[in-house]
């Protein structure tokens, strides 16, 4: 027998008992492990009950190079003990999340300091934002994780920090075989058991990944922003993301007022693109097959529309670049305790103009 036939003979059988091998993990973990709210939370990439230290001296200065990140039993980071105490509760995805900044550091815990100290009295806001989320996986946690995990969180306000992932979701689900292929692995019962362990073992390699999906610290000079026109097949993105945004803000808001809360929506901004003499200019290759930060930034001003005329612009704060310094900031999108600061100031100057907070 040649070394070819021996070769493909091996492979064959090496192919025939791996899958055998799956199928019979597959089988075993959906006979014995149940499909409920924590399992399909785990599809949502939702952190509980977890305490973990991150070493955040490559993203900016800070007297402590390490910071403590945790979320309790209910997925949250709140700043009080008692979920029933929640006042008011933040959705988003990881600018909202805030990973790589402590709790005291974060723009809710800052933004409940400025409240309490206005209002003489305690004004616990709680968040359920994480890294990676779209709206539909806010819809998700609102609508179906906490009212089972914690019924008694019934928040007076809801306040949406979203658009900037929902920007890119179609990007991702239309171009490239690796979304698909990840997409069907996820249908696999195995691979969800095992996707919470290796999400806990890359946390700490997050924040040096590049790019829009990583954390990796990167300031933008002037001559960053070099692209000045739109992609010409923008549009394939820009619709498809439009219309899941608006459906799914609109169930958000739809929940919100089920549940007798008062929604305040703020929308996001980016360094991606950039005012330049008259111009707006973007940073090249933002994202794959050619598409800049000038695209990003078209989405991302649409969706931002979209949110202001669902939500109202009486319920709206909105967020520009031209509010932040450039130390505000540790990439395009992220905030340094300084920016989360910022942030919460201009939250609170709102809240109390608007809300009488």
């Amino acid at each position: 027998m040649s070394w070819i036939k021996k070769f493909i003979i091996l492979s064959f059988a090496f192919t025939f008992t791996l899958s055998i091998s799956i199928l019979a993990l597959e089988l075993i973990s959906r006979v014995f492990v149940p499909y409920d709210i924590d399992f399909e939370a785990n599809g949502y990439g939702i952190i509980r009950d977890l305490e973990i230290s991150f070493d955040v001296s490559n993203l900016y200065a800070s007297d402590n190079s390490k910071v403590v990140y945790s979320r309790d039993e209910f997925g949250l980071r709140k700043g009080c003990d008692n979920v029933g105490d929640v006042k008011m509760l933040t959705l988003g995805g990881s600018t909202t999340d805030q990973r790589y900044l402590s709790q005291t550091s974060t723009y809710q815990s800052q933004l409940q300091n400025l409240v309490e100290k206005s209002m003489d009295k305690d004004f616990c806001i709680a968040n359920a934002g994480f890294d990676g989320h779209t709206t539909h996986a806010n819809l998700f946690v609102l609508k179906k994780l906490l009212p089972e995990v914690s019924p008694e969180l019934r928040p007076n306000y809801v306040l949406l920090y979203t658009g900037l992932n929902d920007a890119t979701f179609f990007y991702f689900a239309n171009i490239g075989w690796r979304k698909n292929f990840k997409d069907f692995l996820k249908n696999f019962r195995i691979v969800q058991i095992i996707l919470p362990y290796y999400r806990y073992l890359t946390f700490e390699q997050d924040n040096n990944v590049d790019g829009f999906v990583g954390h990796k610290r990167k300031i933008y000079k002037l001559e960053d922003y070099t692209v000045k026109e739109i992609h010409p097949n923008i549009e394939n993105l820009n619709s498809p993301a439009i219309q899941r945004y608006e459906q799914n803000l609109s169930e958000l808001l739809a929940e919100i007022e089920d549940i007798g809360a008062a929604a305040i929506c703020v929308t996001q901004f980016h360094k991606y693109a950039k005012n330049i003499d008259g111009f707006r200019y973007g940073i090249n290759e933002f994202m794959k097959e050619g598409f800049s930060g000038l695209d990003f930034d078209y989405i991302l001003q649409n969706i931002n529309e979209v949110t202001l005329r669902l939500c109202d612009p009486k319920n709206t704060i909105e967020l520009s670049e031209n509010m932040f310094d450039e130390d505000d900031l540790y990439d395009g999108v992220h905030t340094t305790p300084k920016g989360s600061g910022r942030i919460a100031e201009i939250l609170y100057y709102e809240l109390e103009k608007r809300w009488g907070f």
